[in-house]
């Protein structure tokens, strides 16, 4: 009599290909890590699963993928590969579209007209959007330029700027 006794794991081939993202997409990871493979001295199938825990956020995060095989007789092998998830993209401004000009200065109408403003980015998450100006000394044919902040999540920012006009042409009256 003779024992056969399989008692050595399978060999883990983890993806050839680096993997890196601006924003997590699980169904991204899954397609790259189905292409990790598994041999095995002796014939039978071999199961190869993927784990990890996805990033709290886009912003410069190393995920590691464990991908554990095991054969038929129940012997495990375990390696890792890591893959990168960094946003540095930053966010699009839309400036408001209409134009704006007054004869007196107000700062309601100009943050009025400034939150039509509006702003996107390529990963989702929170984004700010701030408008800023120096308010004319005067009335008097003034160009006024507001300048649109955005930071995304990541912190990556973007600049555009508009500009309104501030004139008083309309001549006193006497009473």
């Amino acid at each position: 009599t003779f024992t056969v006794d399989d008692n050595t794991p399978p060999v883990i081939t983890v993806p050839a290909a680096a993997l890196t993202m601006q924003c997590f997409n699980a169904a991204t990871v899954a397609a790259w890590a189905a292409t990790a493979t598994a041999t095995d001295n002796c014939a039978g199938t071999i199961t190869v699963t993927p784990s990890y825990t996805a990033p709290a956020n886009n912003c410069n995060k190393i995920v590691t993928v464990t991908f554990t095989a095991t054969d038929v007789c129940g012997n495990t092998a375990n390696t890792t590969k890591t893959f990168t998830v960094n946003d540095n993209t930053p966010p699009v401004i839309t400036v408001p579209a209409a134009a704006l000009t007054m004869q007196c200065f107000d700062a309601a109408t100009v943050i009025a007209w400034a939150a039509t403003a509006t702003v996107t980015d390529n990963c989702a998450g929170t984004i700010t959007l701030t408008p800023s100006y120096t308010a004319p000394a005067n009335n008097c044919n003034n160009t006024v330029t507001v300048t649109f902040t955005a930071t995304d999540a990541c912190g990556n920012t973007a600049n555009a700027t508009k500009t309104f006009t501030v004139n008083d042409n309309t001549p006193p009256t006497a009473s």
